[in-house]
């Protein structure tokens, strides 16, 4: 959980120093995309059913504060996350 929480505080500050630079908001969000979202996304399928509460609302948190700040276009949620990582993950295995 530290690992997890000091990536965060990373992320955090890069991206405020990214937002400090003026760039656009479409630049800003392929950024974090890049930084973030890939960071959450890449396992998702396989650690979604093993988030607490606690965790999942610590990982929303952030989500909603980098919307909030404009860092994201969309309102991303590990839930919404989750159940199309795992929609796309059937569809492959399933075809």
């Amino acid at each position: 959980m530290a690992k997890t929480a000091y990536l965060i505080y990373t992320l955090t500050l890069t991206l405020s120093f990214i937002s400090h630079l003026k760039m656009c908001s479409q630049h800003l969000n392929t950024v974090f995309h890049a930084l973030v979202m890939s960071r959450i996304l890449h396992a998702l399928p396989v650690w979604s059913g093993y988030l607490s509460a606690e965790l999942i609302g610590q990982i929303n948190s952030l989500l909603k504060r980098a919307h909030k700040y404009g860092f994201t276009s969309t309102l991303h949620t590990v839930e919404n996350m989750a159940d199309l990582a795992d929609k796309a993950l059937f569809e492959k295995i399933f075809g």
